[in-house]
């Protein structure tokens, strides 16, 4: 294979390729290399290499490297190179040293790639790692993380705290598929990549009684449980579950509706009472009414007696406390 065929397999390669002899000048350039620096080949040919790619901050080490590579030795990792205009950029640089058929060492080959953007991207991510760890970690619900076979990852400090533990390593590896109170319809629910909330409690005494995990709370508590996959691209990669404490909820709706039932028991036995009342009274009421009712009727029958015995030229009896009374109400 000639060196024009080497020079095109060169060339055809997207990463920089850097040759030199011994003492670091430069013998060969590769296309990739004239976009990557934007030294072309015949500018930087001859150079010594530490004069063209090296930062100003990695003179110093380059000069390092190459004694190291000039001794047979190889070197690669993520470095700090210059452009011709003097801006900088971080590549990976993989170094190696070259032999000729009689295994004599006769120079360097190198071969860079800009790391940059992925290193940009990396600090992104690491940056948003951080970002969502802290609110992970400070969220005032519990939080737990699970696998793909349902099994605890990890858990925020509030799960912690809820639960009364130093860490995680008591509860590490539970499997939330084996809750009684996650019910085969839940479950087939969550294997369908559906988001689920779940109302339940934790009794610490069951939880001592069956060695669950070690803990000094008791008491029970209740809690609201959101469920939900966790997925790369369209693969479920497991599942998170959020813990929040509705046991101070609860027990303010359970005072609120012991206060109804009694305050309408109490409007219940009012209204009986006042029933009654109202019966009483009317029941006087009709009496009074009746009494009139008849003293009306006997005013009646009197007044006709009355008139017969005037008729009859026979004068009523004096004093007659019955007709004085009437004579009254006339």
């Amino acid at each position: 294979m000639d060196e024009n065929i080497n020079a095109q397999m060169l060339n055809a390669i997207g990463e920089a390729v850097i040759a030199t002899d011994l003492q670091g000048n430069i013998q060969y350039w590769n296309r990739a290399a004239e976009e990557l620096y934007q030294w072309r080949a015949e500018e930087v040919r001859g150079k010594n290499v530490v004069d063209v790619t090296p930062s100003s901050t990695t003179q110093e080490q380059a000069k390092e490297i190459m004694q190291a590579l000039s001794q047979g030795q190889t070197w690669s990792g993520e470095f700090e190179v210059q452009r011709k205009d003097g801006s900088s950029f971080l590549a990976y640089v993989s170094d190696a040293p070259i032999h000729n058929d009689k295994g004599e060492l006769v120079g360097i080959i190198g071969v860079s790639r800009d790391i940059s953007e992925h290193r940009q991207i990396e600090n992104a991510l690491k940056l948003s790692e951080k970002y969502f760890r802290s609110i992970y970690e400070q969220s005032p619900i519990a939080i737990q993380l699970y696998d793909e076979k349902g099994k605890l990852t990890g858990a925020n400090e509030k799960t912690l705290q809820t639960y009364g533990l130093k860490d995680t390593q008591p509860i590490l590896g539970y499997n939330f598929w084996t809750s009684p109170k996650f019910t085969p319809e839940a479950q087939d629910r969550v294997r369908r990549g559906e988001s689920i909330m779940l109302e339940t409690s934790l009794d610490f005494a069951m939880v001592k009684e069956t060695n669950l995990f070690p803990t000094d709370k008791t008491g029970i508590l209740d809690f609201e449980l959101h469920i939900g996959p966790l997925y790369r691209e369209e693969d479920v990669v497991g599942y998170l579950v959020q813990m929040l404490d509705v046991t101070e909820r609860n027990r303010v709706k359970k005072e609120l509706e012991d206060h109804l039932q009694n305050l309408e028991a109490l409007v219940e036995e009012r209204t009986k009472e006042i029933q009654a009342k109202v019966k009483e009274h009317q029941t006087l009421f009709d009496l009074m009414v009746g009494r009139e009712v008849r003293m009306a009727e006997l005013k009646k029958v009197i007044k006709k007696l009355r008139a017969q015995l005037e008729d009859a030229g026979m004068k009523p009896i004096a004093n007659d406390p019955l007709l004085e009374e009437l004579q009254d109400k006339d």
